[in-house]
């Protein structure tokens, strides 16, 4: 092989002619004497350019021939899965409309589901059957307010069968006395029922209620939640503070800002600017 003089930074060094070669032509050419075939994937005509892809597509062909493609999709599905979301908030707004208006929200058909969900999963988790269906007819049974008492009065066998209600809107008195009525109509023995109040409630309040509920025969239970995670007195002047209307929620999920919208406005929670964008997107009401 035959070298040369070059000068590389004022020292003189041997240079192989292939390398100074290089330096006049294509570093193709040069390392390997010919041009290299094009293998850009947008040029790709082989059927799988780059090993085999883990998406199928619905048309059973593989997914994709370039990053372009790629992105091409995702944006697609992005736009997608806006539009549902639109449409979900729709519905959402809708489910608060009935429930503003007391029309019932009950659903049998949809608890059913729940709980036949449940059982499968028991099955594929070995979990026994009868665990699951016990755990979930039991959260069901407290979700039905005396306001939907029509509902209620259907089934009397899932009235006897349930352990008791939960008052979470409206006058907690009243509904104490809508319920003891309603069992009187139906002819079930009330004194073994559960009311679980849960609205807002200080000591003052749940000790009310629990006079009265001890007097009509109901067992009376107590979600005291704000108050008393937030009973403090002012520094100042020594006056109980008002509590926190607050709840705990995401914040972000892998650098993605979570919000989360509700019908009462101090309970949105997430960057203010990032709530008011979804709902500018969603055409909510601020």
């Amino acid at each position: 092989m035959m070298f040369s003089w070059k000068t590389v930074f004022g020292l003189y060094v041997w240079v192989a002619p292939a390398l100074v070669m290089a330096s006049n032509q294509t570093f193709d050419a040069a390392c390997y004497s010919s041009p290299l075939p094009n293998i850009s994937p947008a040029n790709d005509t082989r059927s799988i350019p780059w090993g085999a892809p883990g998406v199928k597509l619905t048309n059973g062909s593989d997914c994709c021939n370039s990053i372009e493609e790629v992105r091409t999709s995702i944006g697609t599905i992005d736009t997608q899965i806006l539009k549902l979301l639109g449409e979900r908030a729709g519905y959402v707004r809708e489910a608060g409309r009935f429930k503003s208006n007391r029309t019932s929200v009950f659903n049998q058909v949809a608890n059913d589901a729940v709980v036949q969900r449940a059982l499968n999963s028991s099955k594929s988790n070995h979990i026994p059957e009868t665990i699951a269906v016990e755990v979930y007819q039991k959260i069901l049974e407290t979700m039905l307010a005396f306001e939907y008492c029509s509902n209620f009065k259907a089934d009397r066998a899932r009235a006897e069968r349930w352990r008791g209600l939960r008052q979470d809107s409206g006058d907690p008195f009243e509904f104490i006395s809508k319920a003891q009525a309603t069992y009187k109509q139906m002819g079930i023995d009330y004194h073994k029922k559960v009311i679980v109040f849960s609205d807002g409630l200080d000591v003052e309040l749940a000790v009310k209620l629990r006079q009265v509920v001890d007097e009509v025969g109901f067992i009376g239970a107590f979600g005291i939640g704000t108050f008393l995670t937030n009973d403090y007195n002012r520094m100042v002047d020594g006056q109980r503070s008002t509590p926190l209307n607050m709840v705990i929620k995401l914040a972000l999920v892998e650098g993605v800002p979570c919000v989360k919208i509700s019908d009462d406005i101090t309970k949105n929670t997430g960057d203010p600017e990032v709530v008011a964008q979804i709902k500018q997107k969603f055409n909510i009401e601020a």
